[in-house]
């Protein structure tokens, strides 16, 4: 959910751009949107998981080529393991796109940093003349989704 009309138009623009970076951007963002869930909430309980993992591969001997005798033929226990390592793995790709964005994360904000110097004058005046007039808030977010528009037929 974008919270300020200032987010939707960065979203807007950054939605209608070609340019890699800006698909880096929404990835690094995104991603770490959800950083205290992935490794406060999940993080512990998919640790217990995997030891649970652990101590059954372990109570087998790490025999992978008999699996059925993991589970002792019980529907249940196979249900049970085969969801924990779901879980399990879901946690691992979390953990790894996590990992991805905390690198990319710094030559983007070195590549943002440098752009953010180089401003267009006119267009951030504009903006500066739409925030200081008393427009209401649904026309401004209906001027910025004509600019939006305008700007992907560009």
């Amino acid at each position: 959910m974008v919270e300020s009309y200032d987010n939707f138009c960065l979203f807007c623009r950054i939605n209608n751009s070609t340019k890699k970076t800006d698909d880096f951007a929404f990835f690094v963002y995104f991603t770490f949107k959800d950083w205290k869930r992935t490794l406060l909430a999940d993080g512990p309980r998919q640790t217990i998981n995997a030891l649970t993992l652990y101590s059954f591969a372990y109570a087998n001997g790490f025999q992978w080529n008999n699996l059925p005798a993991w589970w002792d033929n019980s529907v249940i226990t196979a249900m049970l393991l085969f969801a924990i390592c779901f879980t399990v793995l879901m946690f691992v790709g979390s953990l790894i796109l996590l990992i991805a964005a905390s690198i990319f994360y710094v030559p983007l904000l070195c590549y943002i940093q440098g752009n953010l110097k180089v401003s267009s004058p006119p267009r951030a005046k504009a903006r500066a003349n739409v925030r200081n007039t008393s427009v209401t808030k649904s026309t401004r977010q209906a001027n910025c989704s004509v600019m939006c528009i305008s700007e992907a037929n560009l």
